[in-house]
């Protein structure tokens, strides 16, 4: 079944396009590391040294845009291949809290180790996560720095592709060479295994440890989710197409400096534009806009043919509750009717700080309600049941014909969390909380011992250079 939600179309597209590439030519990027900004000059952009301006060309800009593919493969660890392409969802768990919502309290509290790797095993074990990133921060971690431990735990516990984000130069060479240990035990000819997110400052930056970052992780080949995360009336344009032209042009900046260190490197055009709420100054992700502004980006990745991501599941609510529901059942259901690639993120609360395991769950559970239901009706002779209906005729019932005892399992998705026990049944999050004790049952070890032991290796050898 084909569902049409369009934001803008190709004419419109177009004048965003125009737009971004104006501000590109004429206003520019600021790039705030030297040694990038001397590789571009020598790449044929016009470079400003003295305001740290690099200006993209037009031509150079459409260049790159023709040498980024449509899609890509990536392997998770298990050999198992996943293809990036718009209309092929793969739903991460969330990436990078630094607080946790409890079951035991009901309250937000810092997270800590226990909590990452609980959060692990429960993405390992559910089957629609196909991403895996370092859910949240150990802040009782021993080491310096918690978040080359979070993503050591990370790769420790789990086999599926990996997503990181690393803010310095020191995290990406760590997270290079965390994963050629993880990847030890697969083919030499493997696809890649990890996808990194890399994020100009917005408006129209690029600050020196996102371009070194960059320039290392396009150096070797990995695939990046370009991601400005601007700020509607603070760190871009009030209006929502002011802000996507912004975000359009960031984003085609980082694409173009990434074609240049590498051509034909695979990105993903990404986005989690939001405004800010000029009454309090607080970030809004609960906004019915925002959805606007991403399902549009959705629209312009798809007529670049680029496989896209499109920020679904951040939530405004500190807790599992019917807003954060609501807000994030609107995020899935719009994301997957226009066939997004990446950014459906299961278990994040409280404007991405916080993440509940039990959260992780319901949203799973709301991502295969929303696929059930965008999957359409099968209109065939078999689901018509014509003749099952003559079979059973008038006064009769189906309950136990051949027909029902077929398609009882496959026609609808029954969810184990929602309440189907009458007034006295447990509770929606009650259920959830029992899942996830359910399914933290089921987890073994996926990573051999030498990995986990070598990687540990590699963290204490970080730890004593700090």
């Amino acid at each position: 079944m084909k569902y049409e939600y369009k934001v803008v179309e190709e004419e419109e597209i177009l004048r965003i396009h125009d737009n971004a590439l104006g501000v590109l030519s004429e206003i520019g990027m600021k790039v705030l590391d030297d040694s990038l900004r001397s590789f571009l000059s020598q790449k044929g952009l016009m470079v400003d040294n003295g305001e740290q301006l690099v200006h993209f060309p037009k031509e150079i800009v459409q260049a790159a845009l023709n040498l980024a593919p449509e899609s890509f493969i990536m392997s998770d660890h298990n050999g198992n291949e996943h293809i990036l392409k718009a209309g092929n969802a793969l739903p991460a768990v969330y990436a990078n809290a630094i607080k946790v919502w409890d079951w035991n309290t009901k309250k937000v509290r810092p997270s800590t180790i226990e909590d990452i790797v609980k959060c692990v095993h429960l993405a390992e074990v559910i089957p629609e996560i196909k991403i895996a990133c370092p859910v949240c921060l150990p802040n009782d971690s021993p080491k310096p720095d918690p978040t080359l431990h979070a993503a050591c735990i990370l790769m420790q516990n789990s086999s599926k592709i990996y997503e990181s984000s690393p803010q310095t130069l020191p995290e990406a060479v760590f997270w290079t060479e965390a994963l050629a240990i993880a990847d030890q035990n697969l083919p030499a000819n493997h696809k890649p295994t990890m996808i990194v997110n890399v994020s100009p400052t917005s408006p129209l930056q690029i600050d020196a440890n996102t371009c070194q970052v960059l320039r290392h992780m396009a150096e070797r080949k990995f695939p990046l989710i370009l991601g400005p995360c601007p700020l509607a009336g603070g760190t871009s344009p009030v209006t929502m197409a002011g802000t996507t032209v912004q975000s359009h042009a960031e984003i085609l900046a980082m694409l173009t400096i990434a074609q240049l260190i590498s051509e034909g490197l695979p990105v993903v055009y990404g986005g989690s534009a939001g405004p800010l709420d000029l009454r309090s100054g607080a970030l809004c992700y609960g906004v019915s806009e925002r959805n606007t502004m991403l399902c549009a980006n959705i629209d312009i990745a798809n007529y670049f043919h680029l496989p896209h991501f499109s920020a679904a599941g951040t939530v405004d609510s500190a807790e599992p509750d019917f807003q954060a529901g609501a807000s994030k059942a609107l995020t899935f259901l719009t994301r997957l009717m226009k066939g997004t690639t990446l950014g459906i993120w299961f278990g994040s609360l409280l404007t991405g700080s916080t993440v509940a395991p039990e959260q992780i769950v319901l949203d799973a559970d709301l991502y295969r309600s929303v696929q059930a239901m965008l999957k359409g009706m099968i209109i065939d002779d078999e689901h018509l049941a014509y003749d099952v209906i003559k079979r059973v005729g008038p006064g009769g019932d189906f309950l136990a014909d051949e027909h029902t005892l077929r398609w009882m399992r496959d026609e609808y998705y029954y969810s184990p969390v929602v309440n189907h026990d009458g007034e006295h049944g447990k509770s929606m999050l009650d259920r959830a909380h029992d899942e996830v004790e359910r399914l933290l049952e089921q987890y073994t070890p996926v990573v051999c011992e030498k990995v986990q032991n070598d990687l540990e290796m590699l963290l204490d050898d970080y730890t004593s250079k700090l």
